[in-house]
């Protein structure tokens, strides 16, 4: 398994104009640090990848950060064995959470279920079983329109896509969900668009899923923070030329939304402009793995008014092709394609409308298919602003010194549960160093020389150390990276800390401009421990510590704990420079500066000359002295 890290989430406003606030991460932590969730491609539930697990609290001035590991299959063993965990998984957690709901819808449903019923695994209590929808509620085939839609002013929205009648939820087509799948979420920027157009004089049908019923009140909202933006594009869509485009896609984008290629084709009808476009999946999407296994296409079909030139007419569709019309369209252009599919017409809207909600509704429709956007001209200014931002904020120092913090740019704070230790303390301290270096004679594990001092401080207060033999590296330069240190109790934890602090004194009293990284276990109870790791200049670091008088929290205080420090950092220091937190956080979950030797043959221009120049960066490996002294 491929092992990642990254961030989930922070305590900052996104692009959804939403905020968790720093209590509700930690609660939420508390909480889940342990569960294990599936990784499932572009969101889509048919696509799990691998296993996610929270990882930490990230804080520094302004921000907390909830970061989050994954493991990724690599091999087919690997994926099988996922797919099958996979599916008990869902059903396991959904079972969970739902059996007392799913019991009462039953009851109430009563002999309209017929015969055997699937769980749906969506955000609501729901079941499936076949033609229910018109067993409960008979008066719904009068009102079923042409194409198997119904006039979307009949139900009462609850959530974009799902209905209110009665005690019961209905839900729009399967196909209106992500991958035409009732596992994935609905596509709810269009059925928000569809739903608000209830309140207008334009007539809005959509289609429902006859097959499927929830209990009312038990629906919920998944939140998928993904980045989809919109298209810029011409108003006069009465003067664009008449023919046939295609947009292929990438490998990247086939394997994110299994869309291979979309055309777009404009055309001329009983004397009126007409639009059609059809997006052609790479791999089936419809009753995968059985013998009637199909390949759902995407399809929108729109008419402008003659007089005013604005579309009132727009319907999207799914057109399904067996595996021998499937191999037919891929061969031949949309305007020879014919018609003769399994045609599903999913909504539809009637009388004007503009050309900038004709464009969001058909952006809409084609969820996750970014050559929409690219077709229409589409303009991604928020993430062109975002690399403008990103690189302006590109120094060439950065590029030998990776984190660079100065005193009052405040500390960082790395805060993590575990259960399993990188090694068992058999004294009341012991050192595990997760730093490696490869040099001609093999393989090292090292210790910042500075190592040897602190641990004189600790044993000053009685503390038996386990005898550890590192190779010792001293750097020119004044920075320590100190290795973690594993505690047998909170008490000898205060303690090691509290060495750290008084040589940080030494060091102050010394006029040492240092930053420090240091990182503490300690058990919270039986097969629960807390990392606490800490980077920033000594100045900060004693400033910080001090403040809380060197505690350190118990398995119940570890929240109000942090959110005390995070308070206490962000209004004693204003916020420095984003830090890249993949270079500053370890696999092992200690922060640590990272240091770049600096080969002067790769140095290409005058300019990174006078920066290794003007902040004193040695060359190469010249800077490294070894030793290998015991830390005894």
């Amino acid at each position: 398994m491929l092992k990642c890290s990254g961030v989930a989430l922070t305590d900052q406003v996104n692009r959804y104009n939403e905020r968790v606030i720093p209590k509700a991460i930690l609660e939420c932590y508390s909480r889940t640090w342990e569960d294990k969730k599936p990784v499932t491609m572009n969101h889509d539930r048919t696509k799990p990848i691998g296993w996610s697990y929270l990882g930490g609290i990230f804080i520094e001035p302004g921000i907390m950060y909830q970061t989050i590991k994954s493991e990724v299959v690599e091999t087919q063993i690997e994926r099988n064995e996922l797919l099958k965990e996979y599916q008990e998984h869902v059903e396991r957690v959904y079972l969970a959470e739902n059996e007392q709901s799913i019991d009462m819808l039953c009851e109430k449903l009563g002999s309209h279920i017929v015969g055997n019923y699937e769980l749906g695994l969506t955000n609501a209590t729901a079941i499936i079983n076949k033609g229910i929808v018109l067993r409960v509620f008979p008066e719904l085939e009068e009102m079923l329109l042409k194409k198997g839609l119904f006039d979307l002013n009949l139900f009462e929205p609850v959530m974009p896509g799902i209905y209110k009648r009665g005690d019961f939820l209905l839900f729009a087509s399967p196909y209106l969900r992500r991958n035409l799948s009732r596992l994935n979420t609905f596509s709810e920027p269009l059925l928000k668009k569809l739903e608000k157009l209830r309140e207008t004089d334009i007539n809005v049908e959509i289609a429902l899923d006859m097959d499927m019923i929830g209990l009312l009140g038990t629906e919920h909202k998944y939140a998928e923070y993904e980045y989809w933006w919109g298209p810029s594009f011409s108003d006069d869509l009465d003067s664009i030329p008449e023919g046939i485009t295609r947009h292929k896609n990438n490998e990247e984008n086939i394997a994110f939304s299994n869309v291979d290629f979309t055309e777009f084709g404009w055309y001329t009808h009983d004397n009126k402009k007409v639009f059609e476009s059809e997006e052609v999946v790479a791999n089936p999407n419809i009753n995968v793995g059985m013998e009637d296994e199909k390949y759902g296409c995407r399809y929108v079909h729109s008419i402008l008014n003659p007089d005013t030139k604005l579309p009132y007419h727009l319907d999207g569709a799914i057109r399904a092709y067996n595996l021998e019309e499937f191999a037919q369209r891929i061969e031949i252009p949309l305007n020879k394609a014919g018609r003769n599919t399994e045609y599903t017409k999913l909504w539809r809207i009637d009388n004007d409308i503009s050309v900038n909600l004709w464009k969001e509704l058909v952006n809409d429709f084609y969820r996750d298919n970014m050559l929409i956007g690219e077709y229409l001209g589409g303009v991604d200014i928020k993430v062109e602003e975002i690399k403008k931002e990103k690189e302006s904020e590109i120094e060439p120092l950065d590029k030998f010194i990776p984190i660079d913090m100065k005193e009052n740019d405040g500390i960082s704070l790395y805060f993590e549960i575990i259960s399993e230790l990188e090694k068992s303390p058999e004294e009341d301290v012991c050192i595990f160093s997760p730093y490696i270096s490869n040099f001609e004679d093999g393989v090292i594990n090292w210790i910042d020389a500075n190592t040897v001092t602190l641990v004189k401080e600790i044993k000053k207060f009685d503390l038996k150390i386990d005898d550890n033999q590192y190779v010792e590296i001293a750097y020119e330069d004044l920075i320590s990276n100190f290795p973690i240190f594993i505690c047998d109790n909170k008490e000898s934890a205060k303690s090691v800390q509290k060495a750290l602090l008084n040589l940080i004194s030494i060091w102050i009293s010394h006029e040492d401009d240092r930053l420090v990284s240091y990182t503490i276990e300690y058990p919270l109870k039986e097969n629960k421990w807390i990392k606490v790791s800490v980077a920033g200049h000594i100045n900060d670091i004693l400033k910080t510590f001090n403040h809380i008088e060197n505690n350190l929290p118990d398995d119940n205080e570890i929240n109000q704990w942090i959110l005390d420090l995070y308070e206490y950092i962000s209004k004693k220091f204003s916020r420095h420079k984003t830090i890249q937190l993949s270079k500053f956080l370890s696999e092992f979950g200690n922060l640590h500066f990272v240091r770049i030797p600096v080969d002067v043959k790769k140095v290409m221009n005058k300019d990174e000359l006078n920066v290794i120049s003007e902040n004193n960066l040695s060359f190469s490996k010249s800077y490294i002295v070894l030793k290998t002294e015991c830390l005894d």
